[in-house]
């Protein structure tokens, strides 16, 4: 089983807003915790502990907790399973947003992930995502349940890295053990999930199994499979309203999109899908996949193959 966080409330307080403004948030900031340093692992448990104390709090239903985490890199310690995250569970998960440092200039292209090796694509993306969580295997379960008024619970602004090796930027070549990055039932935005790969497929950008993850303008690539929706779950992306914050999938080891046993995924108008080791999109078992509009291009991204007599469907035009 995954290993929680947190298990239980203490000290519980009350925090609500009582005036009569539409907008309701309370904001708490991780440096508030601790300081942020260069010491990443130790930046990792300052935010583990500014986390704890944001869920011993009750919200009242129309409160937003925008959780801070300032520029810097934070480091998580993992299990070598592909089934072992460390795993967010706030009573109140659709009311707690984790929020990132405002991103760096100018967003990476698909142009440009597509051409570089996992190593440079690293350096790219960190230089772009100034709040960055490192992982030695499997990345973040977020629980959110969304709860809430909003229900706008999950990250803003967060790179994800796996294979962690020691160190930023020193991430392992070819794994031996296969990750996952980010699942559960989440909001992701402008985030990017790169390097959680291994040996097998079994290895997933952004996993939505028996759960639902909704996103916008994310990044998903060096992974075993993009992304994946299975038994029963699904991954919608809403389209962008500028090009540049289209969603990119890209150097993917297997399939860029899987659905099967009843899974969905839905892309945003106009995603780009670049070099992926066997198809760009694979649905089977009474499973569905939309991308209208979407960009396929390099090695195995533009093969879409639906498996035969299993009712599932892939959409590639604006009809559905």
């Amino acid at each position: 089983m995954p290993q929680y966080t947190s298990s239980f409330r203490n000290n519980i307080r009350r925090e609500r807003i009582t005036d009569n403004t539409f907008t309701k948030t309370v904001t708490v900031n991780v440096a508030d915790y601790g300081t942020i340093t260069s010491g990443y692992e130790s930046n990792g448990t300052v935010f583990k502990r500014a986390y704890s104390d944001v869920i011993n709090s009750i919200y009242d239903p129309n409160v937003i907790i925008n959780l801070v985490v300032p520029a810097g890199d934070y480091y998580f310690q993992g299990t070598a399973d592909p089934n072992q995250y460390l795993v967010l569970d706030p009573p109140q998960g659709g009311q707690i947003k984790i929020v990132g440092a405002n991103r760096i200039g100018t967003r990476p292209t698909s142009t440009t992930l597509a051409s570089q090796t996992k190593s440079q694509n690293y350096n790219t993306l960190a230089n772009h995502y100034p709040t960055r969580f490192h992982f030695s295997n499997n990345g973040i379960y977020f629980k959110s349940k969304f709860g809430g008024t909003y229900g706008v619970g999950g990250f803003s602004n967060i790179a994800f890295f796996g294979t962690w090796n020691g160190s930023p930027g020193n991430q392992v070549a070819s794994p031996s053990v296969d990750s996952r990055g980010i699942s559960g039932d989440l909001r992701l935005e402008y985030c990017a999930i790169h390097g959680f790969n291994g040996p097998s497929g079994n290895s997933t950008g952004i996993l939505a199994d028996t759960c639902f993850i909704n996103s916008y303008s994310v990044i998903i690539s060096d992974c075993g499979r993009g992304i994946q929706a299975s038994t029963g779950g699904s991954f919608v992306s809403y389209s962008a309203n500028v090009d540049s914050d289209r969603d990119i999938i890209t150097n993917i080891s297997e399939h860029g999109l899987l659905a099967f046993g009843n899974g969905s995924i839905r892309l945003g108008d106009g995603a780009h899908i670049r070099d992926t080791g066997t198809y760009g999109a694979y649905a089977f078992d009474c499973s569905s996949i939309t991308v209208r509009n979407s960009s396929f291009s390099g090695n195995g991204a533009g093969s879409i193959y639906v498996y035969p007599g299993t009712n599932s469907i892939i959409h590639t035009t604006t009809a559905y």
